[in-house]
């Protein structure tokens, strides 16, 4: 029999006359089994280090180590003692120890991939996005996480690169995808193409209920912009309207509408040519108490051109609480994951994704970048028509194909004809034929493709 008990430990140095200790008893009786000992051979084998007994309990402790050296070289040339790691190496073929054994494994290994971001479990992930001041977004996913995450290790942050706008915009609620443009409109300027999460949302086009320009004249107390509309007649500016400095944070409200391109505030917070604002179409006094419910006979909640969307945030100003959109239930009234309106005349207003982003973003943009546009991408609804031959042509299955791919598509991707048909013949089709587009579809660079009417017949 393999004998698998642990080795022996270092001795402590011999003094003298010094007595056989409790370890060393130990080690001789684990020795006698391993060498098959009987009781007889056992104590001549003490009788002849010792004299005159055969119990090693009277041995004196060098007397001891030397008979464990001489037993344990025996032991091991006939191949029932192990020392070192070698004791360790046949653990799991011993009885009732494979359970163990693989528990231990298992619990190294995954330790193991605690370490890293890349195989922590979702947990461990989120505090590896924390040490780094990176927070999961509302519903996002481990997946989505932990590219963010990889992407900011990979790319730190470099005072206001391209990829740094990316990663600011991907850091708040909703949005899934952003596109930067430096230069877009000359030198100090970024255009930011944001896409919304349509599963949160109910739609890729982010909600853009606020006026968002830039002034182009200054005056003490006024929001002068020349390419303003402030009077536009489907939704005009009104007296008491939130108007934000985005850089400052300052916030004032309407006192009058002046024009089309000017408005008297209440305070004096645009001190130069240039600078952002962003004035909320949407903001008022609640005029009903209703659960979960914000009402306001006064509001045009959906409007068309200044929309609200699932997911916007509604703060009540008057007591300081926020919350967000569940739905738009008509003109004057939104369905709220919150019910933080409890009593009438609390004052609100509600922030679209694009303010909400823009705001954010002029935060943290570098100065050199003096105007920075939030826009959404355009949408540009294709339709595709397509004949296959086949008797293994999987039709169906190569019109979802179609479409899946074509909500891939990333602002000023081309689509190309040759990808339609690689799809087909994936399904199974020997020839395709391609009616609608007559030649691949080159998008604007804020564009962005979508299916419309998937025909493949």
């Amino acid at each position: 029999m393999t004998n698998s008990a642990a080795s022996t430990t270092p001795a402590p140095p011999y003094q003298g006359g010094e007595q056989i200790d409790k370890r060393q008893i130990k080690l001789i009786h684990t020795l006698e089994h391993a060498l098959a000992l009987t009781k007889e051979a056992y104590g001549d084998r003490i009788m002849e280090k010792h004299g005159f007994s055969n119990s090693c309990k009277d041995l004196s402790h060098h007397e001891a180590e030397q008979l464990i050296k001489a037993w344990e070289k025996e032991a091991l040339e006939k191949g029932v003692w192990k020392t070192g790691k070698e004791k360790y190496e046949d653990l799991g073929n011993r009885q009732g120890m494979a359970s163990a054994l693989w528990g231990i494994y298992k619990g190294i290994e995954w330790t193991g991939d605690q370490i890293f971001p890349d195989t922590a479990d979702s947990g461990n992930l989120d505090h590896h996005g924390w040490v780094r001041g990176i927070e999961r977004t509302y519903e996002e996913t481990d997946e989505a996480y932990l590219a963010r995450l990889l992407d900011w290790i990979r790319r730190p942050p470099a005072g206001g690169n391209k990829y740094d706008y990316i990663k600011w915009e991907m850091e708040i609620d909703n949005i899934a995808a952003a596109y930067c443009f430096p230069l877009a409109q000359g030198l100090g300027t970024v255009d930011v193409v944001i896409v919304a999460n349509e599963a949160n949302t109910g739609s890729e086009i982010p909600s853009s209920s606020a006026r968002i320009g830039k002034v182009t004249t200054v005056s003490a107390n006024k929001l002068i912009d020349g390419a303003a509309d402030f009077a536009e007649a489907s939704h005009p500016v009104s007296v008491g309207d939130i108007v934000r400095n985005p850089v400052s944070g300052i916030e004032t409200t309407v006192v009058s509408v002046d024009s089309a391109s000017q408005l008297t505030l209440t305070d004096d917070i645009f001190k130069a040519v240039s600078e952002s604002y962003i004035l909320h179409n949407h903001t008022g006094e609640n005029t009903a108490f209703s659960a979960g419910k914000l009402v306001d006979a006064n509001a045009k909640f959906n409007d068309a051109t200044w929309t609200i969307k699932k997911g916007d945030k509604v703060e009540n100003i008057t007591d300081g609480t926020e919350t967000t959109v569940v739905s738009v239930d008509s003109a004057t009234q939104l369905a709220l994951a919150d019910d933080i309106f409890e009593a009438t005349a609390k004052k609100y207003k509600v922030i679209s994704l694009i303010a909400e982003v823009k705001s954010s973003t002029e935060n943290l943009r570098p100065v050199t970048a003096s105007v920075v546009r939030i826009l959404p991408p355009t949408i540009l609804t294709q339709n595709i028509d397509i004949e296959v031959t086949g008797q293994n042509a999987n039709k169906s299955q190569a019109a979802a194909d179609i479409e899946a791919y074509l909500k891939t598509l990333i602002p000023g991707q081309t689509l190309y004809k040759t990808q339609l048909v690689n799809i087909a013949i994936d399904n199974g089709a020997d020839d395709v034929t391609i009616t609608t587009p007559a030649n691949n579809v080159v998008p604007g660079a804020y564009e962005m493709i979508r299916p419309g009417v998937i025909s493949v017949t």
